[in-house]
Order: C-alpha cells, then sequence, then structure tokens
C-alpha cells in the first residue's frame, strides 16, 4: 500500500491502518466512538470565557445606544442650523 502524503500534518499525527478500524464505531445516536468513548467533536466555552463574552456583548450594545444618540444629536442640530424644523433648537 502507497504511503499517503502528511506535509501539513504535525509530527505526533498518523493516518488510520486498516487494523485500528476495529476501534472506530458510530453509535445509535449517530455520534463517533474511539475505543467506545465518544469522540469530542465540539468544545464548549469555560465560565469564565461566556461571563467575559456576556461582558463584550453589554459594552457593544452600551456603545451601539451612544453612537446612535450621538447620530440623532447631530441630526437634530444639523436640522436647527438649516431650519428644518424649530423644536428644542436655541434662539
Amino acid at each position: 500500500m502507497a504511503e499517503i502524503e502528511k506535509p501539513s500534518w504535525p509530527g505526533e499525527v498518523e493516518h488510520l491502518r486498516y487494523s485500528d478500524l476495529d476501534r472506530i464505531g458510530v453509535g445509535k445516536d449517530g455520534r463517533l466512538y474511539w475505543d467506545g468513548r465518544p469522540v469530542q467533536t465540539e468544545q464548549r466555552l469555560a465560565k469564565f470565557e461566556r461571563v467575559l463574552a456576556v461582558i463584550a456583548l453589554v459594552a457593544v450594545i452600551i456603545g451601539g445606544l451612544s453612537t446612535l444618540a450621538q447620530g440623532v444629536d447631530a441630526g437634530h442640530t444639523v436640522g436647527c442650523k438649516f431650519h428644518c424644523w424649530s423644536v428644542g433648537c436655541q434662539k
């Protein structure tokens, strides 16, 4: 059997051999198993990472609302200068 080229594989990673095929399986739940243990195919965030994500989300929302408020204020100021409206304008 020809050797598989694996130039981009890390040094500690090897291809599956035919003799390894009896170690891999698929359960009735559709999950992949290796030696009877489920193979982890996803990684959840740690608690502190979730907390940091929520803090970042709140900061982004506050920043967006602040930008919206500045835009409304700037639009009102321009409207007053061009006499588009007079409500709330300084005389």
